[in-house]
């Protein structure tokens, strides 16, 4: 796989982050799909929290709470907090994220690893079989 399709060396990998976002208001799709709120700095989608214990608990439901967890570009940490809350233990959570701002709230918020990389390259030197993965 050509890694290079996948990196935007136009995004800087820091700026700092700003509280606001904007809403973007899909057209055609089914009842799940609201209005989608992104950083307005970093561009990064984040998930409702209500979307986020939906999938939490879906994945929970296959796997268990005891297996170890991924969330390959977890930006704000929304879908992390989602396993938590479904009583997934921080240390069974790993996460990446290649935005330096969005790396380190996450990993001051919830406590667990954030690699700080591309997820591909994180991805090629992963020796960790994860049980879950969950991601927007």
């Amino acid at each position: 796989m050509d890694a290079s399709v996948y990196r935007r060396p136009e995004k800087p990998l820091r700026s700092s982050l700003s509280i606001t976002t904007k809403h973007v208001v899909l057209e055609d799709v089914a009842e799940i799909a609201k209005p989608l709120m992104i950083h307005a700095s970093t561009e990064c989608h984040v998930t409702p929290e209500k979307e986020g214990d939906i999938m939490a608990s879906y994945l929970i439901d296959m796997v268990g709470t005891d297996g170890l967890f991924l969330e390959p570009q977890c930006g704000t940490g929304n879908l992390i907090g989602a396993l938590l809350r479904q009583g997934v233990q921080a240390g069974n959570v790993e996460a990446v994220e290649r935005h330096y701002d969005l790396q380190k709230m996450t990993r001051d918020t919830y406590g667990i690893p954030v690699h700080h990389t591309c997820f591909l390259e994180f991805a090629e030197t992963c020796q960790t079989k994860f049980n879950g993965i969950i991601s927007n």
